[in-house]
């Protein structure tokens, strides 16, 4: 880890500094956009030629890589695009484009991030999300609470909720989500912090540059990540400084609050929270404003709460370093999110007054500010009063100045933007640098908080210079489980009725036209979804021929290929869910003639035969005795032939077992036990 110190004046005063001849933070930045194109498959990245460059440099991984990325691809000088024709449809690929550029004797580096892919496909799944709920809200807020819970289930994320007392000690409320995490590893992934639980304080830091006889900053700040990072080494035996002017800043041994600066094990789990506690410049009360923050999150799921797809960028700093650039995080982020052309300076439309008096006039999807800062204010962008007084119409927020990235303070000009009209998400950036692209293919706000708060620990950008990386410090202001975008509002009205071994699902259309939907099927617990069209079903029906045993769920989604300045992924709304109960007339346990279907196990893997005699549509399936459909074998057609299907049963559990073959004909069933 890098150790840095900057001299910053006092509060809004603006920061002296040796700044580099560079004076425009887009100058380190590629911005990069890409074009795809399915047959053949290529995916083109784009990007504005700069005339000082002397050498450009293509890196490729896939999403989510842990570690060393792929062997540069070298460019001309005269390059500003790349076309990689090695890809697979519906796989994500993470690129990165580096510029080296000199004038006159000065030289430096530039970056850009890119994710793409080609007709990627929705999670059926994201994952489980532990829902950590301020006891204090349970009651007031319990149809919202339960509001966002379906809205989350319905786009497939399981839930788990635990209703915390302000009371409870740090490591208390870190053990519920931990046996959580420990019980499913696999699949929970996200924490959401709802009020004023406890908050963690950990380090000996001081990010924004005040260090003791600087502003008197350096100290312990709050680190939401150590309810994520699971396997840390968390310690209060250590520090002692009790240099900061704020008590909370000061830590000393054995007072709660923890000695690491830096997180040093890439962070288990995604964190993000929402609170409004102690923001009296806010007429209303915390309660209400809560309330207003989770009907604002389901307006926006639900495609009732839009903007124009374009970002804004206020920089009030000059550049201090090559590796401490503020703006930088902007210039990156922005052009494979909203597309080069829709980035608007705010200098360039505003010679005069504050950034947040531009956005309650103009609404944007993004917003960046960054200036001379105190607890409630940025220099040139605005202030807690003000967000409170005039509001502001942007949904997602980055900044950074002095002082409020400290966010656990009374009108925190960090947590400011979530308490107006339009608020979703934002964040304290550029110490270290976030990263969103993964945003522009349909990841979470959680996902790109988790890759920026294990920067540094784990590889993923540690060759990027930047300041305090891996920091504890890196929070995330906003509900962790949302995408950028979702496709307009869901289908309405779902109803699931038995007809014979079948079900007739039928449902009413949103009113914004989609191309097509995707049928989605559980059994009882709700708690494994599977995709059970084959292609997007176009009309407002669909009949499920081949339904579980007793209890099955439905889950319809609205669906559209999306194309973005980043790829081509299907977008989905969230979901209308039914439930109906199905008996299948001895289906999952008689013995059918097995003519068309035979199956044996051998050195732990399951082989089945199939041999059709004419052209049929197929759902070939391993059913456990209860008849839930436990692994998709074959799901599409089937010309005139003999088809052999290998399954691993390595991990199944002994007991009696089905292969379930549906096709045009009828259903035909084949037994086998599995023996341990």
């Amino acid at each position: 880890m890098k150790t840095i110190s900057l001299l910053f004046l006092l509060l809004s005063s603006v920061i002296s500094v040796n700044a580099s001849a560079q004076s425009a933070a887009a100058d380190y930045t590629v911005e990069l956009t890409a074009s795809v194109t399915s047959s053949p498959p290529h995916i083109t990245l784009h990007w504005k030629h700069d005339s000082r460059a002397v050498t450009y440099g293509v890196y490729r991984r896939m999403l989510g890589d842990i570690g060393s990325w792929g062997p540069e691809i070298p460019l001309t000088v005269s390059d500003s695009t790349y076309t990689d024709a090695n890809v697979t449809t519906g796989a994500v690929y993470e690129y990165e484009v580096v510029e080296s550029a000199k004038s006159g004797t000065t030289a430096w580096t530039a970056q850009g991030f890119i994710t793409s892919g080609i007709d990627v496909l929705p999670a059926t799944q994201p994952g489980t999300v532990v829902l950590l709920v301020d006891e204090t809200y349970a009651s007031a807020l319990a149809s919202e609470i339960a509001q966002w819970v379906s809205d989350v289930k319905a786009e497939g994320w399981n839930v788990i909720r635990h209703d915390v007392s302000r009371t409870e000690s740090v490591p208390q409320v870190r053990e519920l989500d931990s046996l959580d995490y420990e019980s499913d590893p696999t699949h929970v992934r996200t924490i959401f912090i709802l009020g004023h639980v406890p908050v963690p304080y950990s380090g000996d830091l001081a990010p924004d540059g005040h260090v003791p006889g600087k502003g008197n900053h350096q100290g312990a700040w709050p680190a939401d990540v150590f309810y994520g990072d699971i396997y840390g080494d968390w310690t209060d035996n250590t520090v002692d400084d009790t240099t900061a002017y704020d008590p909370r800043n000061r830590n000393v041994p054995g007072d709660g609050k923890f000695d690491q600066s830096q997180i040093d094990v890439p962070s288990s789990m995604e964190v993000g929270r929402v609170d409004f506690y102690n923001m009296p410049a806010f007429k209303m009360s915390d309660t209400a404003l809560l309330k207003q923050y989770l009907d604002r999150d389901h307006a926006f799921r639900t495609g009732q709460l839009t903007v124009p797809n374009r970002a804004l960028v206020d920089v009030n700093f000059p550049v201090f370093e090559t590796y401490d650039v503020p703006g930088e995080d902007a210039w990156r982020n922005f052009p494979p999110l909203v597309g080069t052309n829709n980035i608007v300076d705010f200098h360039a439309v505003s010679k005069a007054g504050d950034w947040s008096g531009y956005l309650d006039t103009a609404k944007y999807l993004w917003a960046y500010g960054c200036g001379g800062g105190s607890w409630a204010s940025c220099g040139g962008v605005g202030t807690t009063q003000l967000f409170a007084d005039s509001g502001a119409d942007a949904l997602f927020y980055m900044v950074f100045g002095s002082f409020f990235g400290d966010w656990d303070c009374q009108n925190n000009f960090d947590r400011a933007p979530l308490l107006t009209a339009y608020g979703l998400e934002d964040c304290w950036v550029s110490r270290p640098f976030w990263y969103f692209h993964p945003l522009g293919m349909g990841e979470t706000f959680g996902y790109c908080a988790r890759l920026t708060q294990n920067d540094g620990s784990s590889g993923f950008y540690d060759y990027v210079l930047g300041y305090e990386q891996a920091g504890v410090h890196v929070a995330l202001m906003g509900d962790p489980t949302l995408r950028m975008e979702y496709l307009s509002s869901p289908p309405t009205a779902l109803s699931a009725s038995v007809q014979g071994n079948s079900v007739q699902l039928s449902w009413t259309a949103p009113s914004v036209h989609v191309p097509g939907y995707n049928i989605y099927r559980s059994d009882a617990t709700g708690d494994t979804l599977l995709q059970i069209n084959s292609s997007l079903v176009v009309g407002t029906s669909y009949t499920d021929a081949a339904p579980l045993n007793d209890s099955n769920i439905y889950v319809v989604r609205a669906a559209a290929l999306t194309t973005t300045p980043s790829g081509s992924w299907w977008n989905e709304s969230g979901g209308v869910t039914q439930g109906v109960k199905v008996t299948l007339a001895d289906v999952a346990r008689s013995q059918v003639p097995q003519s068309n279907v035979t199956v044996y196990e051998a050195a732990g893997f399951l082989n089945v035969h199939v041999s059709e005699s004419s052209s049929t549509t197929a759902h070939l399936a391993l059913v456990d005795e209860t008849g839930r459909e436990i692994k998709v074998i074959e799901d599409g057609s089937l010309s005139p032939g003999e088809y052999n299907y290998r399954v691993n049963t390595a991990a199944m559990p002994s007991g009696a077992y089905f292969v379930r073959l549906v096709t045009n004909a009828g259903i035909r069933v084949a037994k086998i036990a599995i023996v341990r």
